[in-house]
């Protein structure tokens, strides 16, 4: 707050662009010079990201997720010193040579160590209301693929949430959900686990696979058009599971004791690679049915992780991802410790 230009005693940045334009001014257009700011590193408060504590507002919960937060007392950097933009995009740099203060710190947040300072200070931060499953993977040079939150289909029936791994959707028509990494080369394995499947119709589905892109229409599920390959799961009557290609071409694939079951992990495994491209299918680490080549309108586009719902009798199915990033599946499963290549 010594600065000697008013306006820039508290700068906010969002990806590396300053915000100059606030529909009110009543932080930045009164704060005198050398006045003292209370709650950020005043002496007997106490900080806490996540949630309010102290100055009796008690524990407020924030729906985000945080990947660092670096505190550097005494210092006011410029947003080049934490990152830069390649290739249209804001990426973090390591902040850890920066000068941290006497009480500054810096929280990688990882797993086991939420709340460590790396910044060499040792200014620690308690943990508060954090399951293992809560910590993620991810950083801010490391990203995972989620469920996709601004593009599906099924008039906004979809409702995401732990971090976007937790799929809701709740329909009496055919929804589709995306993920939000495609490739078109590679090898790519991702799972779902169905903690719950909506009941109560003569037609109740859910299915998994690959797909395009939503399609324009609300009742395009997966396999139905040439852009996707599904497999999916009967709950109506005598329960079935089913292999579908694309074109919406189905085969029953047998599991007719058990194909609905909530709790089952269903993977997929994507093959670009090969002369012929293929696409396979896991119930629960058993392969289901024959490998799949994919049609020729499959071969040359971007390919995500998806899924879509029929719920015929209403209700709701919850279908949680994993992409490497959480084996426990929001903490429906017991994780397996399994690592690719890359640790």
């Amino acid at each position: 707050t010594t600065e000697s230009t008013q306006a820039d005693r508290v700068r906010l940045y969002v990806n590396g662009e300053r915000v100059t334009d606030f529909s009110h001014e009543g932080v930045t257009g009164q704060l005198a010079e050398d006045e003292a700011l209370n709650y950020i590193n005043e002496n007997g408060v106490v900080q806490a990201f996540g949630g309010l504590s102290g100055k009796g507002h008690g524990t407020e919960g924030a729906d985000l997720q945080m990947a660092e937060i670096v505190f550097n007392d005494g210092q006011s950097y410029a947003p080049s010193n934490y990152g830069e933009t390649k290739n249209g995009v804001w990426i973090p740099k390591d902040p850890s040579g920066l000068t941290f203060g006497n009480n500054g710190y810096y929280l990688k947040m990882l797993a086991g160590a939420i709340g460590t300072d790396s910044s060499g200070n040792g200014n620690d931060f308690t943990v508060a209301n954090f399951a293992a499953h809560d910590v993620l993977l991810d950083s801010p040079t490391n990203k995972f693929c989620t469920w996709n939150a601004i593009d599906y289909t099924g008039f906004n029936n979809q409702v995401l949430g732990e971090g976007n791994l937790a799929l809701t959707i709740a329909s009496n028509t055919y929804a589709k959900s995306i993920t939000t990494m495609g490739a078109k080369t590679g090898k790519w394995y991702w799972e779902t686990d169905i903690q719950t499947m909506a009941a109560g119709g003569a037609a109740d589905f859910v299915f998994i696979g690959v797909s395009e892109k939503p399609a324009e229409s609300s009742n395009e599920f997966l396999g139905k058009s040439a852009n996707s390959a599904g497999w999916y799961v009967n709950n109506s009557g005598s329960p079935a599971s089913y292999l579908l290609s694309a074109n919406g071409n189905a085969g029953a694939i047998g599991d007719a004791d058990d194909g609905y079951a909530e709790g089952n992990i269903i993977a997929c495994a994507l093959d670009l690679d090969s002369s012929t491209k293929t696409i396979e299918f896991y119930k629960n680490g058993t392969k289901i049915g024959n490998t799949i080549n994919l049609p020729a309108a499959m071969l040359d586009i971007h390919l995500l992780p998806a899924a879509s719902d029929y719920a015929n009798g209403g209700g709701t199915s919850l279908l949680n991802l994993n992409c490497g990033q959480d084996g426990t599946f929001n903490g429906q499963q017991t994780a397996q410790g399994n690592a690719d290549g890359n640790g």
